[in-house]
Order: C-alpha cells, then structure tokens, then sequence
C-alpha cells in the first residue's frame, strides 16, 4: 500500500495538489481505543480471532508522502509548535478555487392554473349572459 500512496501523491504535486502528512501515535506501538456510546466505556479493537489489534505509526512512510506531494511531515503529540507548522503552511498556500458550478433548477407549476383559466374560459361560453323573453 506504501508505494501506491506515493505513487498518488506523486501525480497529485503534477496537477497542482499539495500533500501534508500528519503523523498521530507511537513508534512502538499502542492499542486502538474503541468507546462504547451507550456506556461510555472504553475497550481496544480486536481482530477476527479476538486478538487486540496494535496500531504503529510508520513516520518513515508518511515522510516520503509529504515529499512526493511536496508539503510537509509534523508528527502531532499534542505541542502547539507542531500544530502551528502545519497551520502557517497551510495558510502559505495559494488561495484559488478549482472549480465552481451554480446549477439552478425551476419547475413549471403553471399547469393547473392553465387548465382552471381554460375550464373557466370554455364554461363562459355555455352560460347565457341575456334572459330569454318568453312570448305567451
């Protein structure tokens, strides 16, 4: 999965995209916590056989993303310095919008009303507008 995901954000950086990488997690190695909603309490995620899964953060990978995409790597333990890194380039980067498409759509609601102005139209034909005389 690695290099397809370098592959990508190499293509990405041809068409303009920029890739930061984000790396959350141990080296060494730490369970997954799962929260039960009901609850609230908390267990760690298991695979099929019922063995705790162990999540491991590859830096190594996430480096080579962000510089095939050509952004940046920052490893996120919680200090602002970090977070700020990739905030201020975030912030650096070109503001432009890639597309944008308005689409409006009406529908005819004429119809009934046509109809009860021509119902009404025709019916003023049969309705006599003169009294008859009648001559005895």
């Amino acid at each position: 999965h690695e290099g397809k995901a370098i592959a990508i954000a190499e293509k990405a950086a041809q068409t303009g995209i920029i890739i930061h990488a984000v790396g959350v997690g141990s080296v060494s190695g730490s369970l997954i916590p799962v929260l039960d909603k009901k609850t609230g309490d908390t267990s760690y995620k298991k695979d099929r056989r019922g063995k705790l899964i162990t999540s491991t953060l590859n830096e190594g990978i996430l480096q080579d993303i962000a510089r095939a995409g050509n952004g940046i790597y920052v490893r996120f333990d919680n200090r602002a310095a970090h977070y700020k890194i990739i905030t201020d380039s975030i912030n650096q980067m070109e503001k432009k919008t890639i597309s944008t498409h308005e689409f409006s759509e009406y529908e005819d609601q004429y119809q009934l009303f046509g109809v009860m102005a021509l119902s009404m139209f025709l019916a003023a034909f049969f309705i006599p507008t003169k009294k008859q005389l009648r001559v005895i």
